[in-house]
């Protein structure tokens, strides 16, 4: 480099001495040429009348001037070399001096955050490009987005200087705010409601915005009107940008309906106001007008016979129901309006659109357009005060009844709200409810009072239409079931079973038919030893709840001597059937709803594999004896045995009307039901055979009292006469006057009673 700048003085010497020879020619001839003129101009001006004295001296002083100016060119010319040679050695001097000169500029300096840091050393260093061509500035310690003090180094080859950068932020945030024409009354404000955007090259910004000069939290302006608001904005270096400026709030936001998430069925006849069909109403001014419509026009009254129609306006403010008259709110459900309150009431089921449009004070409006379905809701039968005794294992919703006009009986769906201590007297509030399928429930308070001293009361009342209802739901019948099970069939036999007593002769009986006016009932021709008809009975039904008290001594479902309606009788020796009716309007609604009848779509269910009968059979429980579920084996109607027995006993011989057992009833049990596992009524049980010391049951096969109820449905009211006994031969008629067996006997004899 430094033979570099040598050449270039060289250069620039030779250079120099040119140009003096050049300019020193030049100023020796504008010399000359100056001087001519100026003489020229002086012997202009003399007057005419020196003239020739004036040309006749110049003609002297020109001879001693030339000689003068010949000495001085000589001297000049030296001078204007020493001088020119003086300044060629001074910019020799200059320009070594500006090649090699370098000095830093400053010691430190001072930099806005974010300013650009240089990298060219003549931002930091004086000198030449030639001085500073090499040097090398190190500013990787410097971060121009953070305030500090950094230190930058510019390094020469054998040399390092280092500089003092402070970064720092003097510089308040950006705001740009957003357009404030529409600040609306009544919900929470942010600050963003205010400020577009703000940034900062430090980093985050804090903001807030006062109202009037105040914080509000929250941000909620409450009337339409003016409001001073200052917007402020401060980084996280103290800086800080204000803007101040003036509001006017306005309401263009509608009310707001919110409707419930899933509508159920809403129940014919009930009284609803608007709460009942929307959860609230609210809206940012406070006060709300509403219109209902249904099916465009409305179906709406109220206990003071005014109509409320789309015209019809009532304050709804705070979500709380206004009097339609005093304009006094009173909050709640439909459940405590007061009388004057205007109330949706629907007078017939099905669907039904409803328009529930609110208005506020300003004019906004929004309308809600839903779709409900009205039904009727589900009746409870039998809900009353009840006395149950101290110990009783009783059931709360026996005499229970519940119905749907969709879907018949649903009882089984019957609950209890509350708990009754049967172990201590007292009083006890207790609520049933019952829910159909489309979410109606339905709810009635009692009372059941355990006391140590009465016995069971009930004060149960039950619809005009009850039996109507009964009988269109088919209430009294059961469905077989699907597999065998004989827990279920006997559970299914239960309510068809009766005990009675006529003329102090107690047996069983079934339940073969009920209808709007009679009740059937089966029994065996023996039990009725005379005709019947207009004589009395006494009953007891089955009792699902005492199961402790099933005997004849029981009085919850004993009915002391119902009148006998119709009689039909068959007794021989060939056959012991009897029916009979009683008037259904005598029997107690409690009772009668706890009654089946048994099922005849399969009368006869035993199977059979090579003649010999396999099915086991089971005899109903009765209330007399408390007989539960004894199983009965077929007799087996082959051999030499049978053939045998059949010389004695020849009606038997015909299997369609007898069925036998290998076993018996007990005394009382005649009439009782003999079943199978699906819950079919197979026989009833009749009486015993006495054959070489061995008792065989004989029962009547349940399809032969298909003909007595036909007898008797026609014309019920009108009796029939006994039909005679014939064809009964001597032994056979002993046998049906015998009242009871000799198992020790070895002669063959007949017992036509198990009584």
């Amino acid at each position: 480099m430094e033979n570099n700048i040598d050449t270039n003085i060289d250069e620039n010497v030779e250079v120099e001495n040119q140009d003096f020879k050049i300019q020193e020619n030049l100023e020796g001839e504008n010399l000359d040429e100056g001087k001519t003129d100026k003489e020229s101009l002086d012997e202009g001006n003399l007057d005419e009348e020196n003239l020739d004295k004036e040309n006749s001296e110049r003609e002297g002083d020109d001879q001693k001037s030339d000689e003068s100016e010949s000495q001085g060119k000589k001297g000049l010319n030296k001078k204007k070399r020493i001088t020119l040679i003086t300044l060629a050695a001074i910019a020799l001097v200059g320009i070594l001096f500006f090649c090699l000169f370098r000095a830093p500029r400053f010691e430190t300096i001072t930099l806005e955050l974010g300013t650009e840091i240089s990298t060219e050393a003549k931002y930091y260093m004086y000198g030449s490009p030639v001085a500073l061509k090499n040097a090398q500035v190190d500013i990787e310690a410097v971060d121009n987005m953070v305030v500090g003090e950094y230190t930058v180094n510019v390094n020469f080859k054998k040399k390092t200087v280092s500089f003092l950068i402070v970064i720092e932020d003097t510089t308040p945030p950006t705001l740009v705010l957003n357009n404030t024409d529409n600040i609306n009354i009544g919900i929470e404000h942010g600050v963003d409601s205010f400020i577009k955007e703000t940034y900062d090259l430090a980093g985050p910004v804090e903001t807030w915005v006062t109202v009037n000069d105040e914080i509000l939290d929250p941000l909620v302006f409450e009337e339409i009107k003016d409001y001073s608001i200052g917007v402020f904005s401060k980084d996280i270096n103290e800086n800080q940008s204000v803007e101040i400026f003036t509001i006017h709030t306005v309401d263009t936001i509608a009310p707001e309906i919110s409707e419930f998430e899933e509508y159920e069925y809403y129940g014919v006849d009930d009284e609803y106001g608007l709460y009942d069909f929307v959860q609230e109403i609210t809206d940012n001014s406070g006060t709300i007008f509403t219109t209902l419509k249904v099916n465009d026009e409305g179906i709406f009254s109220n206990r003071q016979g005014n109509c409320y129609t789309s015209s019809e306006k009532i304050d709804v403010k705070d979500s709380a129901h206004i009097d339609a008259k005093t304009d006094e709110a009173e909050t709640g459900n439909s459940e405590n309006r007061n009388q004057e309150d205007l109330y949706v009431l629907f007078i017939e089921p099905g669907e039904y659109k409803l328009e529930i449009t609110a208005t506020d004070a300003t004019g906004n409006s929004s309308t809600s357009i839903l779709t409900i379905n009205a039904d009727y809701r589900p009746e409870l039968y039998g809900v009353s005060e009840k006395t149950v005794k101290v110990g009783t294992e009783y059931d709360l919703t026996e005499g229970i009844l519940a119905w749907d006009n969709e879907e018949g009986f649903i009882s089984e769906r019957v609950s209890v709200e509350g708990n009754v201590d049967m172990e201590t007297p007292g009083e006890y509030e207790i609520v049933y409810l019952v829910e159909d399928q489309n979410g109606l429930v339905t709810r009635e308070n009692a009372v059941i009072t355990v006391d140590e001293n009465i016995y069971n009361t009930n004060t149960a009342t039950y619809p005009e239409d009850l039996m109507e209802k009964l009988l269109a739901a088919d209430y009294f019948s059961y469905e077989l079931l699907e597999e065998k099970d004989q827990e279920k069939a006997a559970e299914l036999m239960y309510p068809c079973q009766i005990s009675m007593e006529f003329y102090n002769s107690k047996s069983s009986g079934f339940i073969y038919k009920i209808d709007a006016d009679y009740i059937y009932i089966g029994t065996m021709g023996h039990c009725l030893n005379r005709n019947a008809e207009g004589e009395s009975v006494k009953i007891w039904f089955y009792n699902p709840t005492y199961d402790s008290q099933m005997s004849h001594k029981s009085t919850k479902r004993c009915l002391d001597y119902l009148s006998v309606s119709s009689f039909e009788r068959v007794y021989s020796g060939s056959m012991d059937k009897a029916m009979y009716t009683i008037r259904t309007d005598e029997i107690p609604p409690e009772v009668l709803i706890t009654l089946k009848e048994v099922n005849k779509t399969n009368e006869k269910n035993i199977s059979t594999a090579n003649g010999i009968y396999t099915d086991t059979i089971y005899v109903a429980r009765d209330m007399y004896t408390g007989q539960f579920k004894k199983a009965f084996t077929l007799f087996n109607k082959t051999g030499a045995d049978y053939e045998y027995m059949l010389n004695y006993f020849p009606a038997y011989k015909n299997s369609e009307l007898w069925l036998l057992t290998n076993e018996t009833g007990v005394s009382g049990q005649s009439g009782s039901l003999l079943y199978d596992g699906y819950g079919n009524p197979v026989a009833s049980l009749s009486g015993s055979i006495v054959y070489n010391g061995c008792v065989i049951g004989r029962h009547v096969y349940f399809s032969e009292f298909a003909e007595l109820y036909e007898k008797l449905k026609p014309e019920v009211a009108e009796s029939t006469e006994e039909v005679d006994a014939t064809d009964v031969d001597a032994t056979d008629a002993d046998a049906a006057d015998s009242d009871e067996n000799d198992g020790e006997s070895e002669s063959n004899t007949e017992n036509s009673d198990a009584a």
